[in-house]
C-alpha cells in the first residue's frame, strides 16, 4: 500500500512512508515512533542508492564527454550537501530539537492539542532513531540492500532493450535509469511522471540510443 501510495505523490519511489508507518504500527502493535524511525532509514538508505547510481551515471557521461555532465555533477553535490546536513540534524540532539520546535510551531497552526503532544513524540522517535543508526552493522546491511536493488533494476532496464531487440551498451542503461530514477525524485507530478521519463529518453538519446525505442523501453 505504500508503494501505491507513490504513485499519487509528486516523488517517484518516495512518498508513502507515512502510510507504511500507520499500518505496520497498527498491525504489529509497535509504537508509531518506532515504526517511523525504522521506515525513516529505510528511506534514507533508499535515497543514498538512488544519489550513488546518479552518480556513477555523471561519471559515465563525463567520461563519453557529453556536455551537460558538470551541471548535473555540481547539482549532485548541492544534494548531498543538504542530504548530508538533514542526516546530521537527526542524529544531533541540538539540532533535532530546534528541528522539533519548527515542526511544532507549524502543528499548531492546525491542532494545539497535537502540538501540545508533538516534543514528546519526537522525543521518542529520536531516542529510536540514535538506537537504529547507532547500530552501524545494521545500516550498513540496509545500504547494501537498498544498492543491490539499485543494481537489479539496472538489469531488468537492460532487459526490456534486448527484449524490444535494441542493442545498447550496458553503461547506457546505467546512465538512462541513474540520471531517470533521481530527476524523477524531484517533486513536480505525481510519481516523478514526466521528469523521470523525459530525463532517462534525453540522456539515453545523447549517448547514442535510438529515441523511439528508448522511449518504449522507458514507458514499458
Amino acid at each position: 500500500i505504500g508503494l501505491m501510495v507513490n504513485n499519487i505523490t509528486p516523488f517517484f519511489r518516495m512518498g508513502g512512508e507515512p502510510v507504511k508507518n500507520y499500518l505496520i504500527s497498527k498491525e504489529k502493535s509497535f509504537s508509531q515512533e518506532r515504526t517511523f524511525a525504522t521506515v525513516s532509514i529505510d528511506s534514507i538508505s533508499q535515497f543514498a542508492s538512488y544519489i550513488f547510481l546518479a552518480y556513477i551515471a555523471v561519471i559515465g557521461l563525463s567520461m563519453l564527454s557529453i556536455d551537460v555532465w558538470f551541471q548535473l555533477f555540481m547539482f549532485l553535490n548541492v544534494v548531498i550537501g543538504v542530504f548530508v546536513m538533514f542526516i546530521y540534524m537527526l542524529t544531533k540532539k541540538r539540532m533535532f530539537m530546534m528541528f522539533t520546535k519548527h515542526i511544532t510551531r507549524i502543528v499548531g497552526l492546525f491542532s494545539r492539542k497535537r502540538a501540545k503532544s508533538m516534543p514528546k513524540t519526537m522525543g521518542k522517535f529520536y531516542v529510536h532513531l540514535t538506537r537504529i543508526t547507532g547500530n552501524k552493522t545494521l545500516f550498513a546491511k540496509a545500504l547494501m540492500i537498498s544498492v543491490s536493488e539499485r543494481v537489479m533494476e539496472i538489469v531488468s532496464f537492460y532487459l526490456i532493450f534486448l527484449a524490444l531487440d535494441i542493442s545498447i551498451p550496458l553503461h547506457v542503461s546505467v546512465i538512462g535509469l541513474g540520471i531517470g530514477v533521481f530527476a524523477g525524485n524531484i517533486p513536480l507530478f505525481p510519481c516523478g511522471l514526466v521528469t523521470y521519463e523525459y530525463s532517462a529518453i534525453t540522456v539515453m538519446s545523447m549517448v547514442g540510443s535510438p529515441s523511439g525505442g528508448t522511449a518504449a523501453a522507458v514507458l514499458i
